[in-house]
Formats: C-alpha cells, sequence, structure tokens
C-alpha cells in the first residue's frame, strides 16, 4: 500500500480570456536539437512533436534506475517480514512467508537455537536445584545462584531477540532513505527524459519557425517558432511563487467548474501554454500568471456548456508524484524536524 504513487495536485483561480496573439514556444531544456519535425505553414494539434533535443538520459538509465528500486522493494519488505517473525517467534516461517533460504534468516535460527539451549539447561539446572533444596541436599545459596544464572540467560536471550529486530528495523530504515533519493532521481530521470522533446501546447498553424538546422544549441529562453491557435480563447491561471518552478509549457492542466453548488471535475484536460516569467499582485498576493489552453471537450458531466470569456474557475495542475509512504515520511518529519524560526 505504501509504494502507490499519489499525485500532488496545486489548484488556484483562473478566468478564461480571448487571446489574440500567437503563442511562443520555447523548449523545456536547454540542448542540441537533434531533430525538427514541421515547417511554417503546417496545421499541428495539441500535444504534436515540434522537435527532439539529444537525448542525456536514455531509456536504459531508467530502466536500470527502476531495476535497482524494485530491488530496494524487495530488501525492505524481507527485513519486515524477518522483524515480524523474530518478534512474533515461535511462528514457523510459512506463516509469516520467511524464505528458508535467506541467508538472515538462518543466521538468526542458529543463534537462537544456540540461546534456546543454554537456556533449556539452565532452566534444568534450575530445576534440579529446586529438588535437591527441597530434600535440603543443596543450600538455599545454590538455589538463588540457580535462579539468578536462569534470569540471566533468560534476559540475555531476549536481549538478542529485540536486538536483531532492531538492527533489521534499522537498515529497514537506511534502505528506506536510499529508496527514496532513488524514486527521485528516477522521478527526475524520467522529467529529464521526456524533457528530450518540444511538443506544441495548442492546436494551431506553425509561424516564424527559426532557421535552426541539426545540432544547433537552444536555450530555454529561446523561442524555437510560433503557433497561431485555432481556438482564440485561453485560460488565465494565478500560481503562487511556490509552484510556478514545478509548471512549464505543454503540462496538462485540469478544470473544475462550481455549478449549482458542486464541483464538476470530470473535465477534459488543456494544457500550458505560456508560463510568465513576471511576478504580478493579484488581490495583494504575489502571483505569475500562467496561460493555458481550454479542454478539447466538456466531459460527460456537463451537457450543453461552451465555454466563453470571463467565465471563472480552477485550475489543477499536477506538481509531481510521490508515494505514500514518502508523503508519510514528509508529515512525519514536519514534526520531529520542524524549520528553525530565523529572528
Amino acid at each position: 500500500m505504501f509504494f502507490i504513487t499519489v499525485d500532488v495536485v496545486a489548484i488556484f483561480p483562473a478566468i478564461t480570456r480571448q487571446n489574440g496573439e500567437t503563442i511562443p514556444i520555447h523548449s523545456r531544456k536547454p540542448g542540441i536539437i537533434d531533430s525538427i519535425y514541421i515547417s511554417n505553414g503546417d496545421s499541428i494539434s495539441a500535444g504534436d512533436k515540434i522537435a527532439k533535443l539529444h537525448d542525456a538520459v536514455s531509456r536504459k538509465t531508467i530502466l536500470t534506475l527502476r531495476k535497482a528500486s524494485e530491488d530496494l522493494k524487495l530488501q525492505i519488505g524481507r527485513l519486515e517480514i524477518l522483524g515480524v517473525f523474530a518478534s512474533q517467534y515461535p511462528v514457523t516461517p510459512g506463516e509469516v512467508n520467511v524464505k528458508k533460504s535467506d541467508r538472515q534468516y538462518q543466521l538468526f535460527m542458529a543463534n537462537h537455537s544456540a540461546w534456546n539451549v543454554k537456556l533449556k539447561k539452565a532452566e534444568a539446572d534450575l530445576e534440579l536445584t529446586r529438588v535437591l533444596c527441597h530434600d535440603n541436599i543443596v543450600a538455599p545459596a545454590e538455589l538463588a545462584a540457580a535462579e539468578s544464572k536462569f534470569q540471566e540467560i533468560n534476559t540475555a536471550f531476549k536481549a538478542f531477540i529485540s536486538g536483531q529486530v532492531a538492527a533489521w528495523e534499522k537498515e529497514r530504515q537506511l534502505l528506506s532513505e536510499r529508496l527514496w533519493k532513488l524514486e527521485m532521481d528516477i522521478f527526475n530521470a524520467e522529467e529529464e527524459y521526456k524533457s528530450h522533446y518540444i511538443h506544441s501546447p495548442v492546436a494551431g498553424v506553425v509561424t516564424g519557425l527559426k532557421r535552426r538546422v541539426e545540432n544547433d544549441n537552444i536555450a530555454i529562453e529561446d523561442v524555437f517558432c510560433f503557433v497561431s491557435p485555432f481556438d482564440s480563447l485561453v485560460i488565465e491561471s494565478y500560481v503562487t511563487p511556490s509552484a510556478i518552478a514545478f509548471l512549464s509549457p505543454g503540462q496538462p492542466v485540469y478544470y473544475s467548474f462550481n455549478i449549482a453548488g458542486a464541483d464538476h471535475l470530470n473535465i477534459a484536460p488543456g494544457r500550458i501554454v505560456v508560463v510568465s516569467p513576471v511576478m504580478e499582485w493579484n488581490s495583494s498576493q504575489p502571483v505569475y500568471r500562467v496561460l493555458s489552453s481550454p479542454p478539447d471537450n466538456n466531459g460527460d458531466e456537463i451537457k450543453d456548456f461552451h465555454l466563453v470569456a470571463g467565465v471563472t474557475l480552477k485550475s489543477r495542475f499536477l506538481v509531481t508524484e510521490r508515494k505514500l509512504w514518502q508523503l508519510v515520511i514528509g508529515r512525519f518529519r514536519q514534526y520531529t524536524q520542524p524549520i528553525p524560526v530565523i529572528k
């Protein structure tokens, strides 16, 4: 359950506006042009590939990272099972899915058996001493010594089990931290891989294509071309500075409308067209303007509904993805490792 992927969404107010301008198309990252797929005058759809940059991250690299992630998950799961087995012994290995071929299980059972032999011997000595003491064959001091020895071995036996469980838990936590970092590496690598392509965020006609050739360098601020959109309507969202770094042209945007007191979320997505680099103030709040294309259709919830200029709505941006366990750990760290207040 803790490895379920959860979308982290940021929601901001928005309004529909008329747009009579051509849309500049930028690359999501600097790089070297590998292929160009369009020419001036071409009609393109939203999401069409315009160009491709040379790969900095290969698909093989991502698959290797994913394989390492799966291996770590197996190790973490194995340590969790071993911890349950050790703390609930004498459950059988089959009851908690412990593999008898597991080296750590075998080592634990060998030490466990050795301690068990010591404990049973001390218990037998104690019972014999009790009988002898009852028959006045040995002094009470010898009985007290036998009881003390039994308690000492029993305490050490329990300490061995709890120590082993604690060691496995510590190892599991270290692996979990490695997994968290690896998941971030996978996310960044996949984002890097996706950014190899320059996509059109809107449907329209290509204009102003620069005279670019393969192996040309391109920077993020460089305009690759312009697109005159077929649809003159755009949606203007007001995004806070904390979220603006996660947004870039081409990303999907989902919209929600409040109609008759109910939020309608089943709206086909649009795409980010332009992310303004200039911070503005809106209702005394710092914001960035983000223009996005309207949805291709209105989904199944809303019938005979047509967007016009001036409609207010909410834009829902997918900021990132997280595993459920990452969200839990993040929330836990907020309480255990609070950010100090700078005075």
